[in-house]
């Protein structure tokens, strides 16, 4: 019988926040309402904001293109799977796709955002030196 603990099940579960990081007592409360662990995790406390979250998501329809960039609100309401696409699409490797988190993958999306816009504005910023 093995005594390690096994945090990637404890986490797929629910029944932690992450690798060793326990729910606050506010986290809790939410999980308590319905609230499902991973909208816990992408800061939804209530399922009045999951319910606007995932509102905000139909009405942006094809998210992700340069006239309707990725939102945190919109991250926030997508579903794991639309999440993991999205990653995928931005070349983020997932390797177990049960065992990461849609909090996770928020994160990581908005890293790859980041790189993108600031690779954007320096060759902005190269076309100014160029032209001058």
């Amino acid at each position: 019988m093995s005594t390690e603990i096994n945090w990637p099940r404890l986490v797929a579960q629910g029944r932690i926040k992450a690798i060793g990081v326990q729910w606050t007592k506010e986290e809790q409360e939410a999980l308590k309402k319905g609230v499902k662990p991973d909208d816990v995790r992408a800061g939804l406390m209530t399922p009045e904001e999951v319910a606007e979250a995932a509102e905000e998501q139909k009405k942006a329809g094809d998210i992700g293109s340069q006239e309707n960039p990725i939102t945190l609100k919109l991250l926030r309401g997508a579903k794991k799977e639309v999440l993991i696409k999205i990653a995928k699409d931005f070349g983020i490797q997932i390797t177990d796709e049960n065992a990461v988190t849609r909090a996770d993958l928020i994160l990581l999306i908005q890293e790859e955002q980041e790189k993108i816009a600031k690779g954007a504005e320096d060759l902005k910023e190269e076309d100014k030196k160029e032209e001058e």
